[in-house]
């Protein structure tokens, strides 16, 4: 790729997190208007100094696409929503079509660690324990979760629907198949 972008971030609990929901929001604009994207969660980044405090925490390599840029959905190697969910009332269209896109979202390798129980007006969401982090003691499961609230919040914006995210300390010891309560989607 002819350009590379670094992503900085303070150091925290949900800053791998933040990361991911406004780095997509950025790849996202990038790829609609026909640039190509792709993240590089392996970048040397040694080296690089940024604002005081902060941290590089990804890079993204992007440029014009010499080929074609996007593939249809339906392509896309993902699981379906009968293995992400479980469904304990009957979901809204907009619930869904969040769903969808939270499907679709990119995660490294394609291991889409998100997993959701929901209801009519809520998504409680779900992390999966990561098999091995991609760097000693910095797992990206928090990134990817961020990506993929990015693309629910986007869904929402389409429906005209707000959401908030809350994290519900009574779901705090939960688990679901193997993953761990991550927070709340809340339709407002």
């Amino acid at each position: 790729a002819p350009y590379y972008m670094v992503f900085f971030s303070e150091p925290g609990e949900y800053a791998m997190v933040n990361a991911g929901y406004l780095l997509e929001q950025i790849v996202l604009y990038m790829a609609g208007h026909g640039v190509g994207t792709c993240y590089q969660g392996m970048a040397k980044t040694a080296g690089l100094s940024g604002p005081a405090g902060m941290e590089p925490v990804m890079a993204v390599a992007f440029g014009y696409a010499a080929k074609k840029l996007h593939r249809e959905s339906f392509r896309a190697k993902r699981l379906p929503l009968k293995d992400l969910c479980v469904f304990k009332e009957d979901s809204t269209e907009e619930l869904r079509l969040m769903l969808q896109a939270a499907r679709l979202a990119p995660s490294a390798f394609n291991r889409q660690p998100w997993r959701f129980i929901v209801y009519q007006n809520r998504i409680h969401v779900f992390v999966r324990k990561e098999q091995r982090p991609l760097r000693a003691g910095r797992g990206r499961n928090g990134f990817d979760m961020g990506i993929m609230l990015s693309h629910m919040t986007l869904a929402a914006e389409e429906c005209w629907r707000d959401i908030e995210f809350a994290r519900k300390e009574n779901l705090a010891a939960r688990r679901m198949q193997g993953s761990r309560y991550f927070m709340s989607v809340l339709l407002v």
